[in-house]
């Protein structure tokens, strides 16, 4: 077990998180002292590796303390949660596993507290919001304004990613709202479309380039598109072959940021959703062309997630989406 063995490692930087989950845990007595001992223990726990340095906690909770919580939580999952290394501690698998849990159960309490809370007052608590990269640059300037001047008490936290990873998030309930594309229409019901946005062809600056070209222009073009299995990806090949065209990939990027930078340079072209070059192409560092037989569509789509109902907190956060989404369309 890990007992004997934190005694001789130094206390792992992320022992704050730890304290701070104590604090929050302890104050809405969880009936299970060693379920609650084990949760806060839990989530001192990181993905990285650990550290030498030196960490003294000043938040009221002793190293033989968490030590212990630990402990316990380890001996009632009968598996080690971190094991040492040359530079510190690491997780197990076991850990990460009961790291992914833990997380999530304390976001559950916290936003029970908000949930209750709320019904006395205006919406308040933390909000997380996943989004594709390429739409947070037009949305998150406006959004952020909007929460703060209508909820002030609401937290809101976003995180970044491509499609697959946002929808992941909100299956796995790491986010309470995502936002995401696909290239088919959304089923009733399941989503909620927040606008549609063409896909371009994109060159560099000098680009001949007409203002609507065929798909299959992109014959003999060496393409910076995102990993296969993205969305983006998936739109483009699935088009190309209903053609017989074969897409040349010379690069693989999930970064819509560094594809621009690359096409921009002149190194490839690519092909990326409306919204994502709308300015690098209106100051001229960009050169695009609307596609055509056939047109490629991206429909953005908002959705909550599906392991618990939305909190006030999280509904205001969505009607706030869908203003700023359709000033953006």
């Amino acid at each position: 077990m890990f007992l004997p063995l934190i005694a001789r490692t130094t206390l792992h930087p992320s022992i704050c998180l730890c304290i701070s989950v104590w604090k929050s845990v302890s104050a809405i007595q969880i009936p299970d002292r060693r379920h609650r001992d084990g949760l806060c223990a839990a989530c001192w726990l990181r993905p990285r590796g650990g550290s030498r340095k030196p960490f003294r906690p000043s938040l009221g909770v002793s190293q033989p303390t968490l030590t212990r919580h630990l402990g316990e939580l380890e001996q009632s999952l009968g598996a080690p949660l971190l094991h040492r290394t040359g530079r510190g501690v690491v997780l197990t698998e076991a850990g990460r596993r009961a790291l992914t849990r833990a997380r999530s159960a304390l976001l559950e309490i916290e936003r029970m507290r908000a949930e209750v809370t709320s019904e006395r007052q205006s919406p308040s608590g933390p909000v997380s919001l996943g989004m594709l990269a390429s739409v947070a640059e037009r949305l998150i300037p406006a959004l952020v304004l909007q929460v703060q001047a209508s909820f002030p008490d609401i937290r809101l936290r976003v995180r970044e990613g491509f499609s697959a990873q946002v929808e992941a998030w909100l299956a796995s309930g790491e986010v309470d709202l995502g936002i995401f594309n696909t290239a088919r229409a959304a089923r009733r019901g399941a989503f909620e479309p927040l606008f549609s946005s063409p896909l371009l062809l994109v060159g560099p600056p000098n680009a001949q380039l007409n203002s609507v070209e065929p798909l299959r222009v992109l014959e003999g073009r060496g393409l910076i598109l995102p990993a296969t299995g993205n969305n983006i990806r998936r739109t483009v090949e699935e088009a190309c072959a209903r053609i017989h065209v074969m897409p040349q990939v010379i690069f693989e990027l999930d970064s819509i940021h560094s594809i621009r930078r690359l096409v921009a340079a002149g190194v490839g072209w690519s092909l990326l959703p409306e919204h994502a070059v709308i300015e690098q192409a209106a100051n001229g560092q960009l050169k695009v062309a609307r596609i055509r037989e056939p047109a490629l569509i991206q429909h953005i789509l908002l959705a909550p997630t599906r392991r618990w109902q939305p909190s006030s907190a999280a509904k205001a956060v969505m009607r706030i989406v869908r203003e700023v989404g359709r000033a953006v369309a």
